[in-house]
């Protein structure tokens, strides 16, 4: 419930990001591979205080990718739902590491290399 420190804890994240931006730009001209996402752990309900099974609503989270490894630009609707795990599985994809076969470990965002 504590508005004001979530707000300070947003901005201390978007100054970090920032560096960490930076740096992968740096290393981008250099010719690196990069990729940068960003999401949350799980949404908030509509009351902004509670989150889990009894508010749906806040099943929700976002997600942005940026780098040179992210083909896709603006704003992309997944042509399904997606889940938190499908995020390893992309980074495996977009650098060229073997896949993970366990049970439930996710599918590509392949919407991201498009």
């Amino acid at each position: 419930g504590n508005y004001a420190g979530y707000l300070d804890a947003l901005r201390e994240a978007d100054r970090f990001l920032g560096e960490v931006s930076a740096e992968l730009a740096a290393r981008a001209q250099q010719g690196v591979k990069t990729a940068l996402f960003v999401t949350a752990d799980h949404g908030r309900a509509e009351s902004f205080r509670e989150h889990g099974k009894p508010y749906p609503e806040s099943a929700r989270v976002w997600l942005v990718s940026s780098g040179t490894a992210i083909l896709a630009r603006g704003f992309v609707a997944s042509p399904e739902q997606r889940r938190l795990a499908d995020i390893a599985p992309t980074l495996r994809t977009l650098f060229g590491l073997p896949g993970d076969g366990s049970r439930g470990a996710g599918t590509p965002l392949t919407e991201l290399f498009r």
